[in-house]
């Protein structure tokens, strides 16, 4: 829809084909065989297709409820400018201000340019569009990147005329890419569970990586026993327990405990403990800062 709009800002003239409709309909066909291969993982799983479309739902559902995730309007405009956490500076200057010459280029250009005005139109109408609705996630940046992206190449192929050499726009373009290397490699590398990381969200602990392991050996020592993942959050220990048999998650203790492997959240230790049978030593894992992990393993 926001690409649609922007041909109202581009105004392009008409296409050249004399077979609009059939044209457009094998491009619609087009795009929804791919939307198809892909949402069904290449017909492994026909029920991605309802899921995408019941997604639709579930995000008509976040416009008006409160979900804990609202953020203000300027947050995803934050995260591509400049700013310090605890010593650490997270910043996309260079990038956004490339991209703000280009939407101004765009304009300029006037209709000698309707590519990078459309891509000024998609950018305004994302940029919008994401800020107006309260229920914001930093993933969601990513939609910025392209149309940024693209009226930051529009900047430099102007100051390359403007300036009369190409030379110019390619050291500004290596520049700006060395800055976005550097924060590329601080935010996925070097940080990517650090709480003042902004780009992450709800972040992991490192000990996260433990629990796969903890999990497979439990399983391979005691075969007919499941284990049991209780606490009121335990987000993301189902993304790494995937393709593990008899693995159960309970948000309160049920009745019986006992298991391969028990992991409880701290402030429900007390309850788990209390209703296990068998012996156990207990050992911690972090699940994510200030949320900790008691494991309860079955003694030998």
């Amino acid at each position: 829809a926001a690409a649609a709009l922007a041909l109202l800002v581009a105004r392009p003239g008409r296409p050249a084909s004399r077979h609009l409709g059939r044209d457009a309909g094998l491009a619609l066909l087009g795009a929804l065989a791919a939307a198809a291969v892909f949402y069904s993982s290449f017909g492994a799983n026909p029920a991605g297709l309802r899921d995408a479309l019941s997604a639709y739902g579930q995000v008509g559902n976040r416009f008006g409820g409160a979900t804990g995730h609202e953020k203000p309007w300027w947050y995803y405009l934050h995260l591509f400018g400049w700013q310090r956490a605890g010593g650490l500076v997270w910043q996309q200057i260079a990038f956004s201000g490339l991209a703000l010459a280009g939407l101004v280029a765009a304009f300029a250009a006037g209709r000698r340019a309707p590519f990078l005005r459309w891509a000024a139109g998609y950018a305004l109408a994302v940029v919008v569009a994401y800020s107006a609705v309260a229920y914001k996630t930093p993933w969601h940046a990513v939609h910025f990147v392209p149309p940024f992206a693209l009226l930051g190449a529009g900047a430099l192929a102007a100051l390359g005329r403007l300036r009369g050499s190409v030379l110019f726009s390619a050291l500004a373009a290596l520049a700006v890419a060395v800055g976005l290397f550097r924060q590329t490699v601080r935010a996925a590398f070097e940080r990517p569970a650090d709480s003042r990381n902004p780009y992450a969200y709800v972040h992991s602990s490192p000990d996260v990586l433990k629990f796969r392991r903890l999990a497979e050996v439990a399983l391979a020592r005691a075969p007919d026993q499941p284990v049991r993942v209780i606490g009121e959050e335990y987000w993301p220990l189902p993304w790494y327990f995937r393709g593990l048999p008899r693995v159960g998650y309970w948000s309160t203790p049920p009745a019986g405990c006992d298991g391969a492997l028990v992991i409880v959240s701290a402030t429900q230790a007390g309850s788990v403990r209390a209703r296990l049978r068998g012996a156990y030593r207990e050992s911690f894992l972090g699940l994510r800062p200030g949320f900790i992990c008691i494991i309860f393993t079955p003694e030998p």
